[in-house]
């Protein structure tokens, strides 16, 4: 075998290696936690906490709604509109 292949063939080698090795670095941790409880932090209400200030967030105003009818050219009259409707 050329010199230049085994060498290709070492560096894919030791390129495998250390990509299965960096797969399975927390693969022992994570078997030996298996069946624990997981640490979990305590709940607590941010509100009583020293510093707090609520959020306030910019609301909309309340303008009243302005409905404008359509067109007359785009109304439908209502003997067209029933003719349609009734077949």
């Amino acid at each position: 075998m050329p010199r230049f292949l085994r060498a290709q063939r070492v560096t894919s080698v030791a390129l495998l290696a250390a990509i299965l090795g960096g797969c399975s670095t927390n693969a022992g941790t994570r078997l030996q936690e298996l069946g624990e409880v997981p640490a979990m932090t305590k709940i607590t209400d941010p509100t009583k906490a020293p510093g707090y200030e609520p959020v306030t967030m910019p609301s909309p105003t309340n303008e009243p709604t302005v409905h404008q009818s359509p067109a007359p050219s785009s109304r439908i009259s209502a003997q067209s509109r029933s003719a349609t409707w009734s077949r």
